[in-house]
């Protein structure tokens, strides 16, 4: 099994800490990053084969244990392409991540051993997580909603009600060979289809999330499995998430 992690973004909305670095590279605790994180989770839970999606200040990867791949449209496009820019590495069993979410090592081990072709990670608790989150509202969250079966009946960002929403989608999905097969498929089918025209809830395909195309999937009938993590974790796309986790590390590290 792989591990891909998506760091092309550019983390506007961390500025200024992001202004010449990117965001996992510009979250730290003084002495190890938030990608040092990751990194080390992955390896710890024997995913040593771990590809990098870097694009804006992409050089500032300097890590040797990884392998990388670009993405230098990354001002073009959004998560989605960013990680089919890694489109030739879907030929084995994947565990994909965002990089903007700490994660306790235990995550990524409880996903890996989950049975599904595609299998994301969830967090029924996810309300919790946004108390005094003031910058970043619930209306921002990537919500799941489930069907009778514990599968994905709706995803993605909602404006509005959330009441009938089970949870969150936490940024990290695993793929079966046969399950990576046929992301990518589904990927280049609708980007045929779609391409320069609105996509699920992104303006235009070249703009959507992976959850828009986790939505496209079950609409085609693909079961979408989830699996509801134990442990911490924590998406920083703020300044205000940078300081929370600061002092989260802190605790843990006392």
């Amino acid at each position: 099994m792989k591990a891909i992690l998506i760091a092309a973004g550019m983390g506007t909305r961390l500025r200024p800490l992001t202004d010449d670095v990117p965001k996992c590279l510009a979250v730290t605790d003084g002495r190890k990053t938030l990608f040092d994180t990751q990194i080390d989770s992955f390896h710890k839970c024997g995913l040593r084969d771990v590809v990098v999606i870097r694009g804006y200040q992409g050089a500032r990867f300097t890590r040797s244990d990884v392998r990388y791949v670009w993405n230098h449209d990354f001002e073009k496009n959004n998560i989605l392409g960013s990680l089919l820019k890694a489109s030739d590495e879907f030929d084995d069993e994947l565990l994909v991540s965002y990089s903007d979410i700490w994660f306790e090592e235990k995550i990524p081990k409880q996903l890996i051993q989950s049975d599904g072709d595609i299998v994301i990670a969830i967090d029924p608790e996810w309300q919790k997580t946004y108390v005094d989150r003031s910058d970043h509202p619930l209306s921002e969250a990537e919500v799941v909603e489930l069907d009778s079966e514990g599968c994905v009946k709706t995803i993605g960002k909602v404006a509005g009600n959330l009441e009938s929403f089970h949870a969150e989608f936490i940024g990290m999905l695993k793929l079966s060979r046969a399950g990576a097969e046929l992301f990518k498929s589904a990927y280049a089918d609708a980007q045929q289809e779609f391409s320069g025209r609105p996509f699920q809830r992104a303006a235009v395909f070249e703009k959507a999330y992976i959850t828009d195309m986790i939505q496209y999937l079950v609409q085609k009938g693909v079961e979408i499995r989830c699996h509801a993590i134990t442990g911490q974790w924590r998406e920083i796309d703020t300044v205000q998430d940078c300081s929370s986790l600061m002092a989260l590390w802190k605790t843990l590290n006392t």
